[in-house]
């Protein structure tokens, strides 16, 4: 029981001694927080709570945007001079460092390869036909990131890979490349096939 209440008080302090400091550290606070959310979130892993994630980095920013500007300084920190992390160009900088990384996954679908293929196929080819299914994309960014892998693999007639359904139908040469070697490519981009179906 008296561990518990020393527990809960040293809690209590740490939180308070960060809230009393908060006008003075909450540009830094927010801008790793920022950054590691958009960096953490990128994660198949996390995928499923990074809408919470980025609100939360918001409100983190909203927060510090609030006390550099609405808070006049006599009522804030009694530093003359600000530390550079104080600042509020720093606050700017990690500010567009973490919307630049939050937004990623939307603009670098621009940039990465088209996630429907076709090459041209011959008779003399022996075709076979698979659906993939993958778990952990949840953007374009996705699809692009296994399209590039897949591209890269010899005998691949056609593919496509669709974020929405989890899948990956891909049309390939079983002359030139196998069914496993098309599974292995597409787990070592770190979205797991969880099965497949030859079609």
């Amino acid at each position: 029981m008296l561990t518990m209440v020393r527990l809960n008080s040293t809690v209590s302090g740490v939180l308070t001694a960060i809230l009393a400091s908060s006008c003075c550290t909450i540009p830094l606070i927010s801008t790793i927080f920022g950054s590691v959310v958009s960096l953490s979130s990128a994660s198949p892993f996390l995928a499923a709570v990074r809408p919470y994630m980025i609100m939360l980095t918001l409100f983190f920013f909203g927060y510090a945007f609030y006390k550099a500007y609405m808070v006049k300084p006599k009522d804030c920190c009694a530093v003359v001079k600000p530390k550079f992390y104080e600042k509020k160009s720093f606050l700017w900088v990690g500010f567009i460092i973490a919307l630049f990384l939050n937004t990623s996954p939307y603009w670098l679908s621009a940039l990465t390869p088209k996630s429907v293929k076709s090459n041209p196929m011959s008779n003399e080819r022996v075709f076979s036909k698979v659906s993939i299914n993958i778990s952990g994309m949840s953007c374009e960014a996705c699809e692009g990131h296994i399209a590039g892998e897949i591209s890269k693999l010899p005998g691949i007639g056609e593919y496509a890979i669709s974020y929405p359904k989890g899948n990956a139908i891909v049309v390939f040469d079983s002359t030139k490349i196998s069914i496993s070697k098309i599974v292995e490519s597409v787990n070592q981009t770190g979205y797991p096939v969880t099965n497949y179906e030859l079609k």
